[in-house]
């Protein structure tokens, strides 16, 4: 009982300080209780991840979200890195806190019926990472028919890719970009060929969008009006980055992995046998998962206990409340015994268990600082059951 000597010394010495002549007896008052539940030490699938992003040759443009000469925003490339254990999953689990009072033999549930069942409280993702000094390439280059987004033309794509890109950006499709034989900057469109002028005697297309024998007709050139050769494919290179300092160990419940899916390599070459070829060329094969796609999906929030009014903390995996002298808080959970819907593209090579942390006035109690009374008591689930479960009270003194 360290902790209950501690809090009588610190009161005692307040109580001095206030008023050494006073008889009133020591009194704890109200106590801020803390119970957190906690799926944890389940194995799952270890990635090594790098921030990529395309290099736009060192210039702000068009495609520089930022204006730092980086065409668009940072994207998690992920490469399998074996097994691992994360700190906390997003594991489901059912609890039930009740109180007896003191004076009192009647057990009092604080928390809701939802909070019972097995799919109300959810366990919080890993947040953990760890730095690692290595890196790839600083940057190569990929070469691919050149596109864009129909909807978005500021939006560069793979005309040979699979990849949903413009479509998940509400862009439309990829189409293919055309440009002039001796020119390739000079985008051309073979299905507008640009006959206005003649078809009028206005001579040809100029450059300024009207016809030479006529300004005031307005016409598309084309490439031969331009002298530029015929409108052809364009083989495109795009210059691509690890940042050299982003390498990083992150699990397969990890959040931010889990909200990364597709890479901005992936968008390019997903689907393109070439472009695949080239990645395995520079990287050395490292396409595990394919084109380094990290898993991730549509995340949903840990869950909590609204129908607790004692909950005064806003942390999903912790229950707040409070308890007055004398007040025995009595606390059960159980693991749910399948994946949750959150989880289903986290493999689990070992199922989690579940753990239970207690503080009182933010002071973490210890094992040997719960009362159990009668029954069993754990605060951590016990190796091989299918369902593992905390079951344990304390009063507060």
């Amino acid at each position: 009982m360290a902790r209950s000597v501690r809090s009588a010394i610190v009161l005692l010495a307040l109580a001095f300080g206030a008023g050494c002549d006073s008889d009133e007896p020591l009194q704890v008052g109200i106590q801020n209780v803390n119970v957190a539940i906690i799926p944890t030490a389940a194995q799952v699938d270890i990635y090594v991840t790098w921030e990529v992003s395309e290099d736009s040759d060192g210039q702000p443009g068009a495609d520089d979200v930022n204006g730092d000469g980086i065409a668009g925003d940072m994207s998690l490339w992920c490469e399998s890195a074996g097994l691992g254990f994360a700190s906390s999953v997003p594991w489901t689990y059912s609890v039930q806190l009740s109180v007896v009072r003191a004076g009192s033999s009647e057990r009092v549930p604080l928390t809701s019926e939802e909070a019972a069942t097995a799919d109300f409280n959810r366990g919080a993702y890993d947040e953990n990472e760890s730095p690692h000094g290595e890196s790839h390439p600083t940057s190569f280059p990929l070469t691919h028919v050149r596109g864009a987004c129909t909807g978005n033309n500021q939006i560069k794509c793979n005309p040979a890719s699979s990849s949903t890109l413009c479509q998940n950006n509400g862009a439309g499709t990829c189409a293919e970009v055309l440009g002039c034989q001796l020119d390739a900057s000079t985008i051309c469109d073979p299905d507008d060929p640009g006959t206005t002028c003649s078809e009028r005697g206005a001579g040809f297309c100029l450059v300024d969008g009207f016809c030479s024998r006529d300004p005031g007709i307005e016409c598309e050139p084309t490439c031969g009006d331009l002298q530029l050769g015929s409108c052809i494919s364009i083989q495109e290179t795009r210059t691509f980055q690890f940042a050299s300092t982003s390498r990083r160990r992150l699990s397969g419940a990890n959040r931010e992995l889990l909200r990364a899916a597709d890479n901005i390599i992936y968008d390019t070459c997903v689907g393109d046998l070439a472009c695949i070829a080239q990645i395995d060329t520079v990287l050395q094969g490292s396409t595990s998962p394919e084109l380094g796609r990290c898993p991730g999906q549509d995340l949903e929030d840990p869950g909590f206990d609204p129908g607790n009014p004692l909950d005064l903390n806003a942390d999903p995996v912790v229950f707040g409340l409070q308890l007055d002298k004398g007040d025995r808080l009595i606390v059960e959970a159980r693991r749910s015994d399948t994946v949750p819907g959150s989880g289903q593209n986290i493999i689990f090579h070992e199922f989690p268990g579940i753990r239970a942390a207690v503080s009182i006035d933010g002071i973490t109690l210890g094992a040997d600082e719960i009362q159990c009374g009668q029954g069993s008591c754990s605060l951590s689930s016990a190796s091989g059951d299918p369902s593992p479960n905390v079951s344990f009270s304390f009063t507060t003194k």
